[in-house]
């Protein structure tokens, strides 16, 4: 296996977020004003399980110069981010309920850059 290799499929679980991410920004911004939030939010959360199955099918590795350590305890902070961010996701959408005023789509979008997984 090569170096690049090797810093790829490291890094896999971060990359597919950041895409993942992006592609439910577009799909939030296709939606209609006030309908997004519930979709984008599902979806964020199959993000979220989807990330959390890359991080637990991780090897462990040293990547790009040594910045990048991947072992089990960073598996194990990686799992309590994405964690914390459902949590954060569902808080939200309680949040929705009780206030009846929609909440834009952005903020399920917002929740998912914030949980950084690095």
């Amino acid at each position: 296996m090569s170096v690049t290799s090797v810093n790829w499929t490291l890094a896999l679980p971060e990359i597919a977020l950041g895409l993942a991410g992006l592609v439910i920004l577009v799909f939030g911004v296709l939606q209609r004003e006030g309908k997004g939030i519930v979709s984008c939010t599902l979806l964020t959360v199959a993000a979220f399980i989807g990330c959390g199955v890359l991080v637990a099918a991780s090897p462990d590795g040293v990547a790009y110069a040594g910045t990048f350590v991947n072992d089990g305890f960073a598996r194990f902070m990686k799992m309590l981010a994405l964690l914390g961010g459902v949590a954060a996701l569902v808080l939200t959408l309680s949040y929705r309920t009780e206030e009846r005023e929609p909440l834009p789509f952005e903020t399920a979008v917002l929740i998912l850059f914030s949980t950084s997984v690095r």
